[in-house]
């Protein structure tokens, strides 16, 4: 890790209390690697909370003119600055492990697309950060029955994992530009799963989940009316389910 470069990116919508510990966490867990945070303002808002890291040159802070998905936001990012790994995060992750090379290790090997870490809940409840391609089947058997995310975790253990969370992907920046990166039709939600299968059946490059580093996610979800929501979850879902057929079975996307 001496010489690689890490760009860890962050995208915040009226959220800068909620990154700001991140950033900290970032600043001093990982002061021993080459890096830059890109952190991406969505929304018109106050950042002066961030001021004390806004004189650091590993801190690059932009704004949006217009307000950008999930995905496209990230992709900016990954254009701004050349990397060897390119780190996703959501800003309400907090980090409590300073070995970011337990999980890049993995790319020595050339089949590995994007490795994900162990996430709990800020109680340490594991949460259900690696999952398989998502169907209407599986959403109705995860939030009617309560699917038990330990049991799923044993079983996927037991083979690839299909994809993993969003709040944290670390990608080696040569395979997220060779699936070039995010799919921007998404505006938010399964851009994540997405970009997994297109690793796996696109690009030949798999899942890998590492249990040994392990981060919090403090979950404080922005306030989004619930049919809004709802209709941006189920229109992602036709739309992966329609990339699925076409990636999976016809090889395009």
């Amino acid at each position: 890790m001496v010489n690689n470069k890490v760009v860890f990116s962050l995208v915040i919508h009226d959220q800068s209390s909620l990154v700001e510990p991140l950033i900290n966490d970032l600043f001093t867990l990982m002061k021993d690697i080459s890096m830059k945070v890109i952190l991406r303002v969505n929304t018109h808002e106050d950042i002066s909370i961030l001021n004390r890291f806004l004189s650091d040159p590993r801190l690059i802070v932009i704004f949006n003119l217009e307000q950008h998905g999930y995905g496209r936001n990230h992709n900016l990012n990954f254009d701004l600055e050349k990397s060897d790994y390119f780190v996703v995060l959501n800003p309400d992750i907090r980090l409590i492990c300073n070995k970011i090379d337990l999980l890049t290790r993995h790319f020595s090997s050339a089949d590995v697309g994007v490795v994900a870490p162990a996430v709990v809940s800020s109680d340490y409840s594991l949460e259900d950060s690696i999952r398989r391609f998502p169907s209407v089947a599986a959403l109705i058997k995860r939030y009617a029955f309560k699917l038990d995310v330990g049991l799923e975790r044993r079983a996927l253990l037991g083979s690839k994992v299909d994809w993993c969370a969003g709040m944290f992907m670390v990608f080696s920046s040569e395979s997220f530009r060779l699936v070039k990166g995010f799919d921007t039709k998404y505006f938010m939600y399964l851009e994540d799963a997405d970009i997994c299968l297109r690793l796996r059946y696109k690009a030949k490059r798999n899942v890998v989940y590492e249990p040994s580093y392990v981060c919090i996610h403090n979950a404080q979800r922005a306030s989004r009316s619930i049919s809004k929501a709802l209709f941006w979850h189920i229109s992602s879902l036709l739309k992966f389910q329609m990339s699925y057929i076409c990636v999976r079975y016809f090889g395009n996307h």
